[in-house]
């Protein structure tokens, strides 16, 4: 299995950040287009039990062969915290723990994934190999930031 952490802050508090996560269409706002597509955002997106689907792209294919990829959510350690778990996907396990933690001047955003790859030599339906040493694209490792007005805190686009 690898870990992959990630670590970022925003000016906002703890309960407006989750909220944000926590409404319709959030997927979309923090995906970039190279690295996947939204296939269906449950509602409400992150209730326990909901169910999200994507196409995510395969690694090194620069977003020309994608992957159907879903996750299922459930209750975070923390009141504001929620999971993302693979339920169907290219990869044998995904476990992603979103926490939202109250610091001064905002919020912390950490991201903890634990997953496990494909077995070796797995190939797409077009070859493309399913396997990498790096990690599946997040917003917090692809260099989108936050963008915040008092009544809209958004992301910036990828």
């Amino acid at each position: 299995m690898t870990i992959f952490e990630s670590t970022s802050e925003v000016p906002l508090g703890a309960e407006t950040t989750f909220d944000w996560h926590a409404r319709p269409g959030a997927l979309t706002r923090l995906s970039p287009h190279w690295a996947q597509e939204i296939v269906e955002e449950s509602y409400p997106p992150i209730a326990p039990g909901s169910v999200a689907q994507v196409k995510t792209s395969v690694p090194g294919t620069y977003g020309l062969v994608r992957r159907p990829f879903s996750s299922v959510h459930s209750e975070g350690p923390s009141r504001f915290s929620f999971v993302d778990e693979l339920k169907k996907g290219p990869l044998s396990q995904w476990k992603h723990t979103h926490e939202f933690t109250s610091v001064a001047g905002g919020t912390k955003i950490d991201d903890h994934i634990e997953f496990s790859m494909a077995p070796q030599g797995s190939t797409s339906s077009t070859g493309a190999s399913l396997t990498t040493s790096r990690p599946p694209s997040t917003p917090a490792a692809s260099g989108c930031s936050w963008i915040s007005t008092s009544s809209n805190p958004r992301m910036r686009p990828c």
